[in-house]
């Protein structure tokens, strides 16, 4: 499960940043992906941690 900067999350959980592996966020269901605040807030692609 993927989501991008911008987009509502369909599935709450924790998630990684593509990029930042090591930058994580607890996101729950229907909330605004955020940007990384890895390397100046870029937009980012955040993955579900299994």
């Amino acid at each position: 499960m993927r989501g991008k900067t911008g987009e509502k999350c369909i599935k709450s959980g924790v998630y990684f940043c593509e990029k930042h592996p090591s930058s994580t966020i607890n996101i729950q269901h229907g909330d605004t992906f955020p940007p990384c605040q890895s390397d100046n807030d870029h937009g980012a692609t955040w993955v579900l941690s299994n």
